[in-house]
């Protein structure tokens, strides 16, 4: 499969697997749209991207929320005339135990924490 000029979005782009694949499609000449939360470091894969020749473009995105998904679906599909490949990589991780321990006191790990986990890699995009 000829994979230089397609167009791709990939969600949580700014950093670990999502950044790594960004690299990658831009490698093999793909036209990369970068999604992610933190829009520095999308935007820091986003020059690493254009540095490989690659038209790369950056979009502050948080996928739990639908109308934002739906907005950047719409602005990548403007701005590079179509959509051809999607990586839903957006995660976060709360690395905790429900409930610990710590100087003689119990504390629980908040419910609020954990839906968080739930509505980005699960829900989310």
């Amino acid at each position: 499969m000829e994979l230089k000029d397609k167009v791709i979005i990939i969600t949580g782009a700014g950093q670990g697997l999502g950044r790594q694949f960004a690299l990658d499609c831009a490698a093999n000449g793909m036209k990369v749209a970068l999604a992610d939360i933190d829009a520095e470091a999308m935007e820091k894969t986003r020059k690493e991207c254009e540095d490989k020749g690659t038209e790369a473009r950056g979009y502050e995105l948080n996928v739990t929320r639908e109308s934002e998904v739906e907005a950047v679906y719409s602005q990548v599909v403007s701005d590079f005339g179509t959509l051809d490949a999607t990586v839903n990589n957006a995660g976060i991780l709360r690395d905790s135990l429900l409930v610990k321990e710590k100087d003689g006191e119990i504390r629980k790990f908040p419910l609020s924490k954990w839906q968080e986990v739930i509505d980005t890699n699960l829900t989310g995009v």
